[in-house]
C-alpha cells in the first residue's frame, strides 16, 4: 500500500473572499482576493506563484482566457491583464457600484459586467 500523500496549504491571500479562474487550457490559475495582489499559479507545479502587484485591491471577479485575464473589483473598476507579461493591459470600465460578476464570450471578444449600479 502506497503511503498517503499529505496536502500542503498554500494561502492565495489574506483571510477573505478569494475569487479563481483557470484558463481554459488549464495551464494556468489565477487567484485575486482582497489584497491588492493577483497571483499566477502554473497548474500540476509546486513552483512559486507569479504576482501582480498593480491591481485594485478587493478583487470581486475574474475570468480568464489563454492570453489574458479580466477583473472586478469593490470599487467598480474592470481590467484586463496580460497574461504574456503579467502586467496591466487596460482598465475596460468603470462603474459607480462594485463589481459583482464577470463572463467572457466564447471567442473571447465580449466581457458581460454585472455590477451593482442600476441605470437611470
Amino acid at each position: 500500500m502506497a503511503p498517503e500523500q499529505l496536502l500542503r496549504a498554500r494561502p492565495a491571500h489574506i483571510p477573505g473572499p478569494t475569487f479563481l479562474t483557470y484558463t481554459p487550457n488549464g495551464r494556468k490559475l489565477i487567484t485575486a482576493g482582497l489584497n491588492n495582489a493577483i497571483r499566477v499559479f502554473p497548474s500540476g507545479s509546486d513552483a512559486e506563484p507569479t504576482n501582480i502587484d498593480d491591481c485594485q485591491e478587493s478583487n470581486t471577479a475574474i475570468v480568464a482566457t489563454n492570453d489574458f485575464f479580466i477583473t472586478g473589483s469593490e470599487d467598480g473598476t474592470v481590467c484586463k491583464y496580460s497574461l504574456e507579461n503579467n502586467s496591466l493591459d487596460q482598465i475596460l470600465v468603470r462603474c459607480t457600484l462594485p463589481i459583482r460578476d464577470l463572463a467572457l464570450s466564447p471567442d473571447g471578444n465580449w466581457v458581460a459586467v454585472a455590477s451593482e449600479q442600476v441605470q437611470q
